[in-house]
């Protein structure tokens, strides 16, 4: 009897061509399973690295002061502590201090900022180059965009510069009645959100004028419409190793100062200027 008889069975049990279909079928399914083996790299292989093969960046932190320079009131109120500014990879910038001095129509801004970026050769590089004095940095958030030069590297996270409320005297001669009238305890002085000036006391008396009479004589007498304002305030002053400054000024008995109230802006003399 011959392999394959006349109706196509190989050794008269199996049709050829049934056994061709299943050699084919079986063919496709392991070479599917080889292609997917060979071709799909698992976790750990070479081309799929795992993530605890890939090492995060070494980084550091440290301060630094920012000079803004003057700024208009409208971007010196909008800067805050906390304030945060990414310029990309592991570089991060974060404001922790904010000092400003009212200098004109402008403010004159200090800040004081962390930084943290990578590692490279043992130094710590933001934005590419190590924080250095004189280097330019920029803070650009939703609300404002400022550049500043870095004044001084250091660990603290404040500025070196011991701001407080002091309680001062001040006094103003020959107001118009009306002037006089408008200032009032409560009146403030702000920049943003933050309290420079509030009148505590305010005491109001007629200006003195000197009157000369019929017969010669010289009188002290009330002025019908000018008036003497003793003005009691809170000062948010700067204390240096020269004395108290205010807005930038040295805060000294005789020395000049401006209030703006909100309604009513006011020239001021020091009397007394506190402890």
């Amino acid at each position: 009897m011959g392999l394959i008889d006349d109706e196509g069975n190989f050794l008269g049990i199996v049709n050829i061509v049934d056994a061709l279909v299943v050699v084919l079928i079986v063919a496709v399914i392991v070479g599917g399973g080889a292609f997917v083996f060979f071709d799909s790299p698992s976790d750990g292989s070479p081309d799929s690295p795992s993530p605890e093969s890939e090492s995060e960046p070494e980084t550091e932190t440290t301060y630094v002061t920012l000079d803004l320079g003057t700024q208009p009131n409208y971007i010196a109120s909008a800067i805050n502590e906390g304030d945060t500014y990414a310029p990309g990879g592991a570089a991060q910038l974060r404001i922790t201090d904010v000092h400003l001095t009212p200098q004109d129509d402008a403010v004159r801004v200090f800040l004081r900022v962390n930084l943290t970026g990578e590692v490279t050769n043992g130094r710590l590089m933001y934005g590419n180059a190590p924080p250095r004095l004189g280097r330019t940095l920029s803070i650009s958030t939703d609300v404002y965009k400022v550049d500043g030069q870095i004044r001084a590297i250091g660990e603290r996270d404040t500025l070196a510069m011991e701001s407080r409320m002091r309680t001062v005297t001040l006094r103003m001669q020959e107001v118009d009645a009306d002037i006089a009238e408008a200032i009032a305890p409560g009146l403030t002085e702000r920049i943003g959100d933050r309290t420079i000036a509030r009148v505590t006391d305010v005491d109001t008396e007629p200006s003195p004028l000197i009157a000369v009479a019929d017969d010669g004589s010289v009188n002290v007498v009330e002025h019908p419409t000018d008036r003497e304002v003793t003005i009691t305030a809170d000062l948010l002053v700067r204390e240096t190793s020269s004395g108290p400054q205010f807005k930038g000024e040295p805060l000294r008995v005789g020395s000049q100062t401006t209030l703006d109230l909100g309604t009513v802006t006011v020239e001021t003399t020091v009397i007394n200027r506190g402890e």
